[in-house]
């Protein structure tokens, strides 16, 4: 399992990502809702390499670190796909400083760009919801030190879009190969043709996916 760093230092440009869930009132348990993101936090921990991993914070918010833009892609990618048909979260995703104002109390000490662009990410995919003209499948955004969008901004769109079409299984398969298994080993996995799975991969989006993010 791959462990976190320890807090960047004041003025450090970093990734910061803030986290909700959609309708979260329309969930009834919500002491199984936070079991199923905690237990999703874990897994996306020990995949992805984080100066603070995915944390609960206030109600149904949530909030992680990440040294790089490639990290926070791939924790984020891993999040809704393992919460697919479970949890719909939004997320923002915010490039800037990001300082601690109070290092005894991770992860609400802190403060600075990063932070403020990944909470005005997180509510431009909001208020996206309820504008024409918008993608309704659209689920993270993202806000670099320029204020602008750009690539990165574009990626995420069409990757929502692609991701809104998957079900388990090709959330599984996406999995898998982020993890190095071979389409071979997820035929024999899933007990189906490995014929079944490549097209999926090729289909689905799943390579447009892995190939159009800087991750694989």
């Amino acid at each position: 399992m791959v462990q976190a760093t320890s807090p960047s230092p004041p003025g450090l440009e970093v990734v910061a990502v803030l986290g909700d869930v959609v309708a979260s009132r329309s969930h009834g348990n919500r002491q199984a809702l936070q079991r199923t993101l905690e237990a999703a936090f874990v897994r996306v921990a020990g995949a992805v390499r984080a100066i603070q991993p995915f944390t609960m914070t206030i109600g149904d918010e949530f909030q992680a670190l990440f040294r790089s833009v490639a990290a926070a892609l791939e924790a984020t990618l891993r999040l809704r796909l393992l919460l697919i048909d479970e949890v719909d979260v939004r997320l923002g995703v915010g490039y800037g400083a990001v300082a601690a104002l109070d290092e005894g109390r991770e992860p609400f000490g802190q403060d600075g760009p990063g932070w403020w662009r990944a909470r005005q990410a997180l509510e431009n995919v909001a208020d996206a919801q309820h504008r024409y003209g918008w993608p309704r499948t659209w689920r993270t955004g993202w806000i670099d030190a320029g204020e602008r969008g750009g690539p990165v901004h574009g990626y995420l769109m069409l990757r929502d879009q692609l991701i809104a079409g998957f079900d388990r299984v090709d959330a599984d398969i996406t999995l898998a190969l982020l993890d190095g298994e071979t389409q071979s080993a997820m035929a024999n996995r899933l007990g189906v043709d490995r014929s079944a799975v490549s097209r999926r991969v090729a289909s689905h989006g799943i390579s447009a996916i892995l190939r159009s993010g800087g991750i694989r």
